[in-house]
C-alpha cells in the first residue's frame, strides 16, 4: 500500500505533520521526550501494517524519531529481503540504519532526512540515493555497497562520513554537493574477493567510480586519505577548491577529466607511470561516450590536466613528481601538434620539429643520461670522420685533439689549419652541438639536484 490507498492519508500516522511531536532548543536540537507514547504507537503499526505484511513501501513516510525498536523488534534480523521504497520518505528525526541489510532494490531517491542519519555497517545490494538531502550528519563508515550505488544530485549539508566504505561495483557522484566536510578515509574502490551470496550479482561492464560535475565545500575540509583504488575513479568537470586534500592514496587508476584541481593538496601520493613519466589512467581510454570530442580536444584537455598537475606538484615542492608531469605535458603535447599537422595545420610543423629535438636530445629536460650519451657520440663519430677523410693522413692524435678543441667551448676558435677548410663545417657542428648537449645536461643535472 501507499499513500493513495488510506482514505485521508495527511491524517494518518505515517503521513501526518508532526512538527508538534516534539521541541527544538536554540541549538536545532529536538527533544520527543513528551510523546514518547506516540512514537511507541508509530512504530508499532508500521511493524503491524508493513513488515509483517513484507510490504516494504515507504514513499511519502514522515518519520520520527526512530526507537531502539523501530522498524524490527530488538532480537529480530535487521534486514529488508525484497525491493524497499523510502522515495519522498521524511526522516524529521534522527534516523538509524545501522547494520540493516538491504537484500533487494532500494529506493532512497528525494529522501530529506532533516536529523543525523546512521548508516554505518550497513549493507546494500543496489542503492539509490539521487535528488536526497542530508540535512544533518550522515554516517556511511564501515558500509558496504555490493551493487550500484547512485548519489546523483544529492546533497549534503553537514558531515559526510565515507570512512572505511567499499564499493564492489558503479557508484556515481553526478552534481552531488558537499556543503560541510566530507571525509574517505580507506574506502575500498572494487575488491579482489567475490561478494557474499545474498548479494552476488551477474555485472560484467568495467566498474568506475563517477564523480562528475560535484561540488565541495569552500569551507569545510574533503580528505581522501588511504583509499585502495582496484576499479578506476573519475573525476570530471569539477573545480576543486584549495580545502580538498589527497593523502597517502594511491594515483594509479584515478583521472581528472576536465577538471580544475590546481588548488588541490597531495601528499604522499603515488602516481601512475609509464616510460618515467606521470599518466592519469583515462590517457588513450574512452571513458566518456557521451561527449563528442575530437581528438584534438581531448590531447587540450590532457596537456591541461597534466600542466595543472604539474604547477600543483611545484606548489607543494615535489619536484620529482613534478618534473614527471611536465613529461606527461610536453609527450601530449607534441602528440597535438602532429594531431594539427595531419588536418592540414602545416604551420605547426616548425613547432613539432622544435619539440622533437628537445625530447631527443633532452628528455624534455628530465634526463641526465640522454645528453652526455649524444655527447659521447658526438666526441667519437667526428674523430673517427676527421681520421678517415684526412687527406694529409696526420694520424688519430691530431684528429681527436682537433675534435675536442672543437666541442668544447672554453677551447676557443675551432681551428682547422691542419685540414682542408671544408672540414670548419663538421667541426662547427660539433661545436653547436656540444654547446646544446651542455647545456641540456646543465639543465637537467639542476631539475635533478632540485628534485
Amino acid at each position: 500500500m501507499n499513500k493513495s490507498d488510506y482514505p485521508n492519508p495527511d491524517n494518518h500516522i505515517f503521513y501526518c505533520d508532526k512538527s508538534d511531536w516534539h521541541e527544538e532548543n536554540e541549538e536545532g536540537e529536538r527533544d520527543w521526550s513528551k510523546v514518547k507514547d506516540r512514537l511507541e504507537e508509530f512504530w508499532r503499526k508500521l511493524r503491524g501494517e508493513k513488515m509483517l505484511k513484507s510490504d516494504f513501501d515507504f514513499s511519502q513516510f514522515v518519520f520520527p524519531y526512530f526507537l531502539k525498536e523501530n522498524f524490527w523488534l530488538d532480537r529480530e534480523i535487521h534486514e529488508f529481503a525484497s525491493p524497499v521504497n523510502f522515495t519522498n520518505a521524511q526522516f524529521i528525526g534522527n534516523a538509524n540504519f545501522e547494520t540493516v541489510r538491504f537484500l533487494g532494490w532500494s529506493d532512497f531517491g528525494q529522501a530529506k532526512f532533516i536529523g543525523n542519519a546512521n548508516l554505518s555497517m550497513a549493507e546494500f545490494s543496489n542503492i539509490d540515493f539521487s535528488n536526497a538531502q542530508f540535512r544533518g550528519y550522515v554516517n556511511f563508515s564501515q558500509t558496504s555497497f555490493y551493487g550500484t550505488a547512485c548519489f546523483d544530485k544529492t546533497q549534503f549539508s553537514r558531515l559526510a562520513d565515507f570512512s572505511f566504505v567499499q564499493f564492489w561495483q558503479d557508484a556515481t557522484f553526478t552534481e552531488t554537493v558537499f556543503n560541510g566536510k566530507a571525509l574517505w578515509r580507506l574506502v575500498h574502490f572494487g575488491s579482489e574477493s567475490e561478494p557474499i551470496a545474498e548479494f552476488k550479482s551477474d555485472y560484467e561492464n568495467e566498474i568506475f567510480i563517477h564523480f562528475r560535475s560535484t561540488r565541495f565545500s569552500h569551507y569545510e575540509r574533503t580528505l581522501f586519505e588511504n583509499w585502495v583504488v582496484l576499479n578506476p575513479v573519475i573525476f570530471d568537470d569539477i573545480i576543486f577548491p584549495d580545502r580538498v586534500q589527497f593523502q597517502t592514496c594511491s594515483m594509479e587508476k584515478v583521472s581528472f577529466y576536465l577538471c580544475d584541481f590546481v588548488k588541490v593538496k597531495f601528499s604522499n601520493c603515488d602516481f601512475g607511470k609509464m616510460r618515467g613519466r606521470l599518466v592519469f589512467y583515462h590517457e588513450g581510454i574512452n571513458i566518456d561516450s557521451y561527449r563528442t570530442f575530437t581528438a584534438q580536444d581531448y590531447l587540450k584537455s590532457l596537456s591541461n590536466s597534466y600542466r595543472q598537475l604539474k604547477r600543483n606538484l611545484m606548489d607543494s615542492k615535489d619536484w620529482t613528481n613534478a618534473g614527471d608531469a611536465y613529461k606527461s605535458e610536453m609527450v601530449i603535447t607534441r602528440k597535438l601538434l602532429w594531431q594539427q599537422i595531419t588536418r592540414g595545420e602545416l604551420g605547426k610543423m616548425a613547432h613539432w620539429l622544435v619539440m622533437s629535438f628537445y625530447q631527443l636530445f633532452s628528455g624534455y629536460q628530465q634526463s641526465i643520461g640522454r645528453p652526455l650519451y649524444w655527447l659521447l657520440g658526438l666526441l667519437v663519430v667526428c674523430p673517427i670522420l676527421l681520421y678517415v677523410f684526412d687527406e694529409k693522413d696526420q694520424g688519430g692524435f691530431i684528429a681527436v685533439k682537433t675534435s675536442l678543441e672543437a666541442a668544447f667551448p672554453f677551447a676557443g676558435r675551432i681551428n682547422v689549419r691542419d685540414y682542408h677548410p671544408y672540414f670548419y663545417t663538421l667541426l662547427l657542428f660539433e661545436r653547436l652541438m656540444s654547446i646544446v648537449l651542455l647545456t641540456f645536461f646543465g639543465l637537467a643535472t639542476r631539475a635533478r639536484l632540485r628534485q
